[in-house]
């Protein structure tokens, strides 16, 4: 479970780790996805959603 958030700029193309309410205070000390391997499965997803047409 991936406890945080992302957001996708469509213009840009760029993906924001970070949330405005951090889920899970006492496993994740900041407000930003810091997990490589997680903000990798973020990334793939968002890919995915966003760019399949």
């Amino acid at each position: 479970m991936i406890s945080g958030g992302a957001s996708w700029n469509p213009l840009s193309q760029d993906i924001f780790y970070e949330s405005m309410v951090n889920l899970r205070p006492k496993q994740n000390r900041a407000m930003e996805i810091l997990d490589s391997r997680i903000r990798e499965q973020v990334k793939i997803v968002i890919y995915r959603t966003h760019l399949t047409f």
